[in-house]
């Protein structure tokens, strides 16, 4: 897997998460499709769409496994 640090749209799926409302499955799905970057890109510190979405205990278990089936190897990267 290819990690990437971005500062674009690709960030809004690690932010969604960040926020009180986690994103739908559907929307999550959306962002995705639309910027599969989204996925690998990183924040400041560092951390994933999947690292912000376990943080956030509104997510949905179809949420995590939708991260998951996207970039498996999200599971290995600290």
């Amino acid at each position: 897997m290819s990690i990437v640090n971005l500062k674009s749209q690709e960030e809004q799926l690690i932010e969604l998460f960040k926020g009180k409302v986690p994103p739908s499955l559907e929307e999550t799905r959306r962002l995705i499709r639309e910027y599969p970057g989204s996925v690998t890109a990183v924040d400041d510190r560092g951390r994933l769409a999947m690292h912000s979405a376990c943080q956030n205990p509104a997510t949905s278990v179809d949420v995590l496994q939708c991260l998951v089936e996207a970039s498996p190897d999200s599971l290995n990267t600290r």
